[in-house]
């Protein structure tokens, strides 16, 4: 009995091999763009794979280009881009707009595929 679920477990095995493909291993990455697409970047590296969660959180941030003397200031979930412009200042890209944050940050986007 034990020698035939051997053979089974082995037929089975063997049977999947042709329609197996390889993971690329995620790079985790503090600075992004273009996240949901075969252009996405980490850093300097291009990951054509894309990056996804959990993505950087952004504190303290404010829409571009709205007049900031009334604005109260938000934390932001950077799905598509994150950027550092300085130690004090930073640049995030949501689904719903682009935003200058200037607080502290949380997170990274994972992204795979990337190579330079």
């Amino acid at each position: 009995m034990a020698f035939l679920v051997f053979l089974l477990t082995a037929w089975l095995s063997f049977a999947g091999l042709p329609n197996a493909k390889l993971i690329p291993q995620a790079q985790l990455c503090g600075s992004y763009t273009n996240a949901y697409t075969n252009q996405a970047t980490c850093g300097k590296l291009v990951c054509p794979y894309g990056c996804s969660w959990p993505f950087i959180t952004a504190e303290n941030c404010s829409p571009v280009g709205a007049a900031s003397a009334n604005m109260n200031t938000t934390s932001q979930t950077c799905h598509i881009a994150f950027s550092r412009v300085n130690n004090q200042l930073a640049t995030c890209v949501t689904k719903f707009g682009t935003y200058q944050c200037t607080g502290g940050t949380t997170g990274f986007a994972a992204c795979t595929g990337c190579h330079s």
